[in-house]
């Protein structure tokens, strides 16, 4: 007998879309706080990872205004 994953797909991507802005925000505020200044993420990346981490959160948030994982 197989086993069907499709009920479980739209829970991952959830979790996922949920989880990535707080690992952004996380990884920015290491980036920036506990790394050496000449260490430190550019310009190009910031505004990617800030992109990134707002795109992720739209996403969640009309995710689960539409049901959820339903």
């Amino acid at each position: 007998m197989k086993h069907d994953p499709t009920p479980s797909t739209p829970t991952g991507g959830a979790g996922a879309a949920a989880h990535t802005p707080i690992v952004i925000a996380l990884t920015m505020y290491l980036n920036y706080n506990k790394l050496l200044k000449q260490l430190s993420p550019g310009i190009f990346a910031t505004v990617v990872m800030t992109t990134s981490g707002l795109f992720y959160l739209g996403f969640a948030i009309y995710y689960f205004i539409q049901g959820g994982t339903g």
